[in-house]
């Protein structure tokens, strides 16, 4: 990427948490959700009912703005109708 800066638009680099001994994945599953959940702006949905795990977690626009994209300009986050708009 850094070869060739001007034929890049975007990246985007994805982890991935795994159990092991030490870690299983309830403990993982109950400390991203207890992380995400009750900030900001986000949506969660229970179709199976409100006694089992959430089954959409829906990220809202305040949320994204200042942990995912905060180093985006405003205009970007406003939304545009097109591309040409950016």
């Amino acid at each position: 990427m850094e070869n060739f800066p001007e034929k890049i638009l975007a990246a985007v680099f994805v982890t991935a948490l795994m159990p092991g001994p030490t870690l299983n994945v309830t403990e993982v599953y109950n400390e991203s959700c207890s992380a995400v959940l009750p900030e900001l702006d986000n949506r969660v949905t229970y179709d199976n009912g409100p006694t089992n795990p959430p089954t959409t977690l829906i990220l809202g626009p305040k949320y994204l703005a200042t942990n995912v994209y905060q180093l985006r300009c405003e205009q970007e986050m406003k939304g545009c109708d097109s591309p040409e708009e950016l």
